[in-house]
């Protein structure tokens, strides 16, 4: 009876193995479909030569940073389009392109016609004011005296309130053009140009020339473009989803592309209010001061790292390098502490990630890990390749 009951006994004790074995296979199978990946164990050696970094999991204040571009612009009232303000034609250029420029230097001799003919009308304008000021004022003390007519006078008056006002207009356009209309009282006297020199509006270096010798002129003919390099400031781009962490008196870190330049912090002085209709984004204006010893122009391409304000939490994190993309999704490295043969056992987890300050990212687990786990944080594509190993097999 006893040996039948063992017998009983032992084939009831191999059916519960069988069954711990299939459920262990299921783990197994499970794992291998993603819901839990293998492990791969490494040596100290194999993760040195790998050069493999590890460190636990940490705790840290993230406040979000927005990475973006932009570009290099001048301040207002810092650049400038040189014109002859006359019709005219270019008879000598007195700079290059690239040239440094002083504010009143000349930069241009124009010969023209108008200028000629502008003077002659204010003198023609100076001479009719002052005739028609004697008639007036004739006619004035004749009507006083009850000789003369009250429509001689109003004619008189009106003759000389006309010359008047022709010549203040042509005396405020000799200004313009940079002549003295002092010079022009006697015009027995004085002398007609005909040249004139176009001299640099602003201090600066000339970033375009347009123009050559024998070129004819318009007034609004740009001869030369002045940049002022002394106060720049850069426009950095924002998209609508952005706009919640940035703000105006927010410090910028600003990188340049040429990468010789050393970075430089910068501060929004202004945010544009209005949305550009192609991109979606917002202009920020922002202030800084160029760094010495290097050229900084218009248009230079840069990044720009802005950390939001007062929004920092305390998550889990790490380095951004920790980080293997994968088919749009996220996966970390773990391990526990090596034990006394020296063996590493890796495992692969897949996270979401959220905010970063451009050098960690918060993350979640989207399993339960271990509380106490270190994190691989550099050449994780080393380990990406060892599993692979496991899953092709």
């Amino acid at each position: 009876m006893s040996k039948i009951f063992s017998l009983v006994f032992s084939i009831f004790s191999v059916s519960i193995l069988l069954s711990c074995s299939e459920h262990e296979q299921k783990e197994v199978k499970a794992s291998e479909t993603g819901i839990r990946f293998p492990s791969i164990n490494l040596t100290k050696e194999q993760v040195k030569l790998m050069d493999i970094k590890i460190q636990p999991l940490d705790e840290k204040l993230i406040f979000p940073t927005l990475i973006t571009n932009g570009l290099i612009k001048p301040k207002p009232n810092h650049e400038a389009s040189v014109t002859a303000r006359i019709e005219g034609m270019v008879d000598k250029i007195y700079i290059l392109e690239g040239n440094s420029v002083k504010k009143g230097e000349p930069m241009f001799l124009v010969s023209s016609p108008a200028l000629v003919q502008l003077q002659q009308d204010f003198m023609n304008a100076s001479a009719n004011k002052n005739l028609f000021q004697l008639e007036y004022e004739r006619q004035s003390e004749l009507r006083k005296n009850n000789v003369g007519s009250i429509m001689d006078l109003q004619t008189s008056e009106n003759k000389y309130f006309t010359a008047v006002a022709s010549f203040k207009s042509l005396e405020q356009t000799m200004k313009l053009q940079g002549l003295n209309p002092d010079d022009f009282k006697n015009t027995l006297t004085s002398k007609v140009a005909s040249t004139k020199i176009i001299t640099a509006p602003i201090d600066g270096f000339v970033f375009k020339l347009n123009t050559k010798v024998g070129m004819n002129t318009e007034p609004a003919t740009v001869l030369a473009e002045i940049i002022d390099l002394s106060e720049l400031h850069a426009d950095i781009f924002c998209y609508e989803k952005d706009l919640a962490i940035v703000g105006e008196n927010q410090d910028v870190e600003i990188q340049f592309i040429n990468k010789s330049i050393p970075a430089v912090t910068g501060k929004i002085y202004k945010v544009s209010r209005t949305v550009d209709k192609d991109t979606r984004s917002v202009i920020m204006h922002t202030v800084f001061k160029s760094p010495k010893g290097f050229l900084i122009m218009p248009e230079m391409a840069i990044s720009a790292k802005i950390k939001a304000k007062n929004s920092g939490v305390m998550s889990k994190t790490v380095p951004l390098t920790a980080i293997f993309e994968q088919t749009e999704q996220s996966f970390i490295y773990y391990t526990n502490i090596s034990d006394t043969t020296g063996v590493y056992k890796f495992r692969k987890a897949k996270v979401t990630t959220g905010n970063n300050d451009g050098k960690n990212v918060e993350i979640v687990f989207e399993e339960t890990v271990p509380h106490r786990i270190l994190i691989a944080t550099s050449n994780v594509a080393n380990l990406e390749g060892e599993f692979s190993k496991i899953e092709t097999k």
